[in-house]
């Protein structure tokens, strides 16, 4: 059936344009037009246009807005759907990685900004380096602007143990870390194994040194989503 598609989600980072990717390739033939826009509306209806149906990053107030107007949809939003990554497990596949590899000294590190997704994964990271026995620290990320923060890192990472395998919840994190090992004087990968998440092939590969990143079912996830949303339409 021909369909309009609010997809609300962010195309500036690897996560949203894979969603949208695994969506639109799962709903081909359906007829559906995806509609893109960072954030639906705050009053009046959510969407400047009709719409059929809903799909994306929302709010659990914005899942109630939208449905109240009649639509479906489908939330993305880690907590509030039961479609969603495991995210300790991406911690624990950075972590069996670096035990593979013989390292004995561990770290991990998230940032305020990136949601609480980033958070379990390095939860995730501690608990499978505990189980194997491993000592492991926290990199602190202060609220710091990049070039501030980059520079904390520094000074941190000049006071560790070396070598050790370095988890970065996302790879933006990972890309300013990178930069703050180089200015710390640090060999990426010799005496800092960096491994990030999400891999993100653009911001990796354009890294100084190309960074290590655990890939995620992105585009699976956004096809699911499509399927879901196709029931309830």
């Amino acid at each position: 059936m021909t369909a309009t598609i609010a997809l609300v989600t962010s195309l500036t980072n690897r996560y949203g344009c894979d969603i949208l990717r695994g969506a639109a390739q799962a709903a081909r033939g359906w007829g559906w037009r995806f509609r893109h826009l960072p954030r639906p509306r705050r009053t009046g209806r959510p969407f400047p246009w009709p719409v059929d149906g809903a799909m994306g990053m929302y709010s659990a107030d914005e899942v109630e807005r939208i449905t109240a107007f009649g639509i479906p949809v489908v939330n993305l939003r880690p907590g509030l759907t039961d479609l969603f990554i495991n995210e300790p497990a991406v911690g624990a596949c950075a972590a069996a990685h670096f035990i593979e590899r013989g390292l004995l000294q561990l770290a991990g590190g998230t940032t305020w900004y990136m949601g609480r997704g980033n958070a379990e994964r390095v939860d995730g990271f501690i608990a499978a380096a505990t189980r194997a026995g491993l000592p492991i620290a926290v990199m602190p990320t202060p609220r710091l602007p990049p070039a501030r923060l980059c520079r904390a890192i520094a000074s941190w990472l000049r006071r560790q143990p070396l070598p050790f395998g370095l988890f970065c919840a996302n790879d933006h994190l990972a890309e300013i870390t990178l930069r703050a090992c180089l200015a710390a004087g640090l060999r990426v990968p010799e005496d800092v194994a960096l491994v990030g998440a999400d891999n993100d092939e653009i911001l990796c590969e354009l890294a100084a040194v190309p960074i290590s990143s655990v890939a995620l079912p992105h585009e699976p996830l956004g096809a699911a989503a499509a399927v879901r949303l196709r029931e309830l339409m």
